[in-house]
């Protein structure tokens, strides 16, 4: 029996007031009281998302680019620092198993994944990792995962940390910080719209979503949850 995670933002997402369901394995909120009013935010202003169904797995080791372009349906032999692709990993049927955004990080690759497809993937690098000099460890434990899209997320992005990070290209990805707080920021197009996925330390997970709701505030920002983010989804096909 998968036992439901609780995620990371959970007591923040409480005192906003969150509506809990059960997705892909994680209790996150199903609407902070008006699914309606969440979706206009997004397409009208900018909207915070829990995005704690993604998961993460972490390649190392020297042979870790060679290896994974034998492993997915996208090239990135070549991928540099801070540049990222998506891709897919396939069963030995051809079958796809997960969509994944692949990012270039200095000493390593971080394959964002649905949360309830990290293991299964992770074990199926296993097996094909013989004499390689690779690492892959099921890495969303120690990270916290929030999503910042709409009309105005450029602009909020510019305005919180710089416009070098808010004009990055679709999929790239930089360290950046506010304060003291540890961003990675991805320039990610899952609802084919601007956005930004945050990565942060699992640990710092609470001071994240009070700072960006708090800096957002001017831009009409919303929390948003699963079943707007369902629609726009759907809308972006």
């Amino acid at each position: 029996m998968v036992m439901t995670v609780q995620s990371s933002f959970a007591e923040q997402e409480k005192a906003a007031g969150a509506v809990f369901a059960e997705r892909f394995g994680v209790e996150l909120p199903e609407h902070f009281g008006d699914p309606g009013k969440e979706y206009n935010a997004v397409r009208e202003a900018v909207g915070l998302v829990d995005v704690s169904f993604r998961g993460l797995i972490e390649l190392t080791g020297g042979d870790r680019l060679r290896w994974l372009n034998g492993q997915i349906t996208n090239d990135v032999k070549e991928l540099k620092a801070g540049e990222g692709k998506l891709a897919a990993v396939l069963d030995v049927k051809g079958h796809i198993l997960a969509d994944v955004a692949v990012y270039g990080l200095p000493d390593s690759l971080w394959i964002d994944v649905q949360r309830d497809r990290a293991q299964p993937v992770r074990d199926t690098f296993d097996r094909y990792i013989i004499a390689d000099d690779v690492v892959a460890e099921n890495a969303g434990g120690r990270h916290a995962h929030l999503m910042l899209v709409g009309r105005e997320a450029r602009a909020l992005m510019s305005e919180m940390v710089g416009p070098g990070v808010a004009d990055l290209a679709p999929w790239h990805h930089r360290e950046a910080w506010l304060g003291s707080l540890q961003l990675r920021i991805m320039a990610s197009r899952w609802l084919a719209m601007p956005g930004y996925d945050v990565i942060v330390p699992a640990d710092e997970a609470d001071r994240a979503w009070e700072a960006l709701m708090y800096l957002g505030q001017s831009r009409g920002l919303l929390p948003v949850g699963m079943a707007a983010l369902d629609l726009l989804r759907v809308e972006a096909g």
